[in-house]
C-alpha cells in the first residue's frame, strides 16, 4: 500500500510545471515531465498565487487545474504574468502583484 501512494504521488508532481512560454497575441505553453498543455489566456479563468514567496501558481483552465513552481523574485515570470494580463485583462490574480 506505501509503494502505490509513493508511485501515485511521484505521477502527480511529474505534472507539475517547471516552463511557461507565452506569446504576444495570448497563447501559453506549460511544460512538465509528463505532458505539455497548449492553451490561451481566453481559457483561464483565474491564477492563483501562493501565500509565500515561494509556492506553486495554480492556473485555473476550463476542465482541469495547472500548476507552475514559482519563486516570487523572478523577474522572468513577472515578465510572464504581465503579457498575460496584457492580452488578457478579464483574468483574475489572486495572492499576485502584476504590474498593469
Amino acid at each position: 500500500m506505501v509503494i502505490f501512494i509513493i508511485i501515485l504521488t511521484c505521477y502527480f508532481a511529474l505534472g507539475i510545471s517547471y516552463k511557461i512560454q507565452v506569446t504576444k497575441n495570448g497563447d501559453i505553453r506549460l511544460t512538465s515531465l509528463r505532458k505539455v498543455i497548449n492553451t490561451s489566456t481566453e481559457v483561464v479563468f483565474n491564477i492563483e498565487g501562493p501565500r509565500l514567496p515561494i509556492g506553486f501558481l495554480r492556473f485555473r483552465l476550463q476542465k482541469e487545474k495547472a500548476y507552475l513552481f514559482y519563486v516570487a523574485n523572478q523577474t522572468d515570470i513577472q515578465a510572464v504574468l504581465k503579457t498575460i494580463r496584457l492580452a488578457d485583462a478579464d483574468i483574475n490574480f489572486k495572492h499576485l502583484d502584476v504590474p498593469d
